[in-house]
């Protein structure tokens, strides 16, 4: 919508550019200029100095071909060339390395009945048919729309932006605004986010003994989570106050929400770095490999850099690797039976599966030669520990689960047990126009809590409870009442005017106008033909054209002075 209203505004302002000044256009660039700066400083992760700088560029070439678009001694259809080929090129600055413009249809739809009818199978399989689930490796992040599923991947205009930031800092690849998509995550994620099932759909490794195989169809093969939680369950009160802002990595910021939920920390551990190889850089220091932010620097000054990690796990657990850097385009792991290679800039959690202290990961990591000298590189390698993870998956699971007895668009029915010291936590993003009732009572504004400034979880007595979640849009009535209302007038309008009941004003006023070109049509004969007094030669005299454009009318109350004109059967005899 708001680009629709953006781009109305936009067509407006350019069929009327030549209304501007130059000064009024300089201005306007001047604004733009000033806004690009203040949303760099203000929501830096959300732009960088590439994309400043050339957006400022573009900025100061759209004033000057608007200028030159105003000015009437170019062509404008030269100009107008121009700029289609400036919007062209921001476009094709714009990211593309972030997406392909070379796919074929086929590449989208050659599997979608393959995966509709696994979809359907898996649908009686659960029985109950409301669950999560996701793919390994998305191709859009609107896979979930295109092959209809209830993902936890979105991107959507209507998405909160600090949805988007918490995300990202639980090691999801996203954009700080409006996006994020899913890649196999740890199994405290999967459980904080009710994802039942995962569809493996590029051969990706998963751990035994987190994920069991169910089904296959084609390419795809279906995977139930065995420690999955539903959208809401019972957790520690202490859930309240977490925030995905106070850790200082994603791992950290899972392993805070796991302890203020069941009181068992250091689930997920991080695993040394057994050795680091270097080329052009100078080594990090052991507390910055201890910490994970890797402060490099290049010997020689303009060239390409790199490192490489070498990870020996100390026992068999599974193992995940988060890197994140603007001076890299990309990284690349090897194992045993694994290699990935993946985007850097946006960083996000990476499963390598179960590992053994047999075997050596390999992280590499290159610096671009364009990157800074100097700079900095977020490194995390962490394993989960298993039995800590079962510990807590038992207080959370059982009764304290929601069993979700019906549902539909804007309903969510259900049953949950709450114990003492404990309230429910959802994942469902915080908004509003969300209503809860407790056996029957609503729960008020009070007890609902906007857990990470993200999530809704509320406040219930101990005991059984039966669950009822309604969305309701409180600006849906007022709306609806404006836009009938709207509609209404506007109809009506539209009749009268049809019907003439309206605008008599305007009626009136074409009369007199429409008398007075008559009469200044016949002055204009008259002056070109002096001496022609007759009337041959003209259709009509001027008041034979007034009297059947106008109603009789015998009363001289609304005359006007432009009646007083003689007639040319007048200006005959006078002659």
């Amino acid at each position: 919508m708001y680009s629709f209203v953006l781009l109305v505004m936009a067509y407006k302002a350019l069929i009327h550019i030549k209304d501007f000044s130059g000064k009024e256009i300089l201005a306007t660039g001047l604004g733009f200029a000033l806004f690009l700066v203040l949303v760099e400083k203000i929501t830096s992760k959300n732009i960088g100095d590439m994309s400043l700088g050339l957006s400022i560029i573009f900025g100061v070439g759209y004033v000057l071909i608007l200028r030159l678009l105003k000015d009437k001694k170019y062509q404008a259809s030269a100009v107008s060339i121009l700029l289609l080929c400036t919007v062209t090129s921001e476009i094709a600055l714009g990211n593309t390395n972030h997406y392909s413009m070379n796919q074929n249809k086929t590449n989208y739809t050659s599997d979608y009945d393959d995966f509709r009818t696994l979809k359907n199978e898996l649908d009686d399989y659960d029985g109950n048919g409301f669950y999560r689930m996701e793919l390994t490796n998305l191709r859009t992040r609107m896979d979930p729309c295109w092959y209809d599923y209830n993902g936890v991947s979105v991107f959507s205009s209507m998405a909160y932006e600090s949805v988007s930031n918490m995300q990202q800092e639980l090691g999801m690849f996203g954009n700080y605004i409006n996006s994020y998509t899913y890649n196999p995550q740890t199994p405290v994620y999967n459980a904080m986010f009710g994802l039942k099932y995962l569809v493996d759909n590029c051969g990706y490794y998963l751990n035994d003994e987190l994920y069991s195989s169910i089904m296959q169809n084609g390419k795809f093969t279906a995977y139930k989570n065995n420690y999955a939680l539903p959208l809401a369950f019972a957790v520690n009160k202490d859930v309240a106050s977490w925030s995905s802002k106070d850790a200082l990595n994603p791992f950290e910021a899972q392993n805070n929400w796991f302890e203020k939920a069941t009181g068992v920390s250091d689930v997920l551990k991080q695993v040394d770095i057994s050795n680091v190889t270097y080329s052009n850089l100078s080594t990090f220091s052991d507390m910055q490999l201890s910490v994970g932010l890797l402060a490099y620097s290049k010997n020689t000054s303009g060239a390409s850099a790199s490192f490489t990690a070498e990870i020996v796990p100390q026992t068999n657990a599974n193992m995940y690797v988060y890197v994140k850097s603007a001076s890299s385009d990309n990284a690349t792991i090897t194992a045993d039976g694994f290699s990935k290679t993946f985007d850097t800039d946006d960083g996000y959690i990476i499963d390598l599966g179960e590992r053994t202290p047999e075997e050596t990961v390999y992280v590499d990591v290159p610096i671009k030669n364009s990157a800074a000298d100097s700079g900095t590189i977020s490194f995390y390698v962490y394993s989960l520990d298993m039995d800590k993870f079962k510990e807590g998956y038992e207080k959370l699971s059982g009764s304290g689960e929601l069993k979700i007895t019906s549902y539909n668009d804007t309903e969510i029915f259900g049953d949950i047990t709450v114990n003492d010291g404990e309230m429910v936590y959802t994942s469902i993003p915080y908004d509003t126009n969300w209503e809860v009732y407790v056996d029957g009572v609503k729960v008020k504004a009070d007890d609902i809590v906007k857990i990470s400034d993200s999530l809704m979880g509320f406040y219930a007595e101990p005991g059984e409870h039966e669950i009822y979640f309604r969305y309701y849009s409180y600006g849906l009535r007022n709306g609806a009442i404006i836009s009938i209302i709207t509609i209404i007038i506007a109809t009506l309008l539209i009749i009268m005017k049809r019907r003439k009941v309206l605008f008599y004003k305007k009626n009136k006023q074409d009369k007199w106008l429409l008398l007075n070109e008559n009469a200044a049509a016949f002055d204009v004969s008259s002056a070109a033909n002096p001496n022609d007094t007759s009337i041959s030669g003209r259709a009509d005299p001027p008041t034979e054209a007034i009297k059947r454009d106008l109603p009789e009318d015998n009363s001289t109350a609304d005359k006007t002075p432009d009646e007083e004109i003689s007639s040319p059967e007048k200006g005959s005899d006078n002659a």
